[in-house]
């Protein structure tokens, strides 16, 4: 006979469950508007693109921000021991890095041509130096996107994964507390 998995009942911190959830949202539009740039003809995609890197800023100082808050916190809780916590904390870091890799390539594209980074409001981040390769921070921009979703699905998979077959209370630690009638 199998002994059911502790339930966990303790949610993550404010700060946490604020910066995940942001993280997502941003994602999710960077990645929606980064498929249909390509699609919008030169002369219009001025603003689209801006918005594309101010997305991609964003979403690189909410990652830089997890991560100090991570450290100086210690909001995190505690997962599973062995090869699942493994699993986990390899499929945090990956999560994390790309969260980082991913605009410092997209800023990479520009920088390459020695063109400034034009974000919305008209706030510019000048290229700091003239690195090689455009071509090549483009295809790793888009490599990355592509392992990115692959990580979220198996993010998504996992948490389902505990919420439908462990039944141990972990993705109720990212959501939301619901209000008692």
């Amino acid at each position: 006979m199998s002994v059911p998995p502790p339930v966990a009942t303790e949610r993550y911190g404010v700060v946490t469950r604020a910066l995940h959830w942001g993280t997502v949202i941003l994602v999710i539009a960077a990645w929606g508007l980064g498929i249909v740039l390509e699609d919008i003809p030169r002369e219009l995609r001025a603003t689209p693109v801006s918005i594309h890197f101010t997305l991609g800023v964003t979403i690189l100082t909410l990652a830089a921000l997890r991560v100090l808050w991570r450290l100086a916190a210690r909001d995190h809780l505690p997962g599973e021991p062995g090869l699942m916590g493994r699993v986990r904390d390899a499929m945090h870091l990956s999560l994390i890095s790309i969260l980082v890799a991913m605009p410092v390539t997209g800023l990479m594209m520009p920088w390459s041509r020695g063109r400034d980074v034009a974000l919305l409001g008209g706030v510019s981040i000048p290229a700091p130096f003239t690195v090689p390769g455009g071509g090549l921070w483009h295809g790793t921009h888009e490599v990355l996107a592509y392992l990115l979703a692959t990580l979220v699905a198996g993010h998504f998979a996992a948490a389902l994964y505990h919420h439908l077959v462990m039944r141990d209370g972990v993705l109720r630690r990212m959501l939301p507390a619901r209000q008692a009638a």
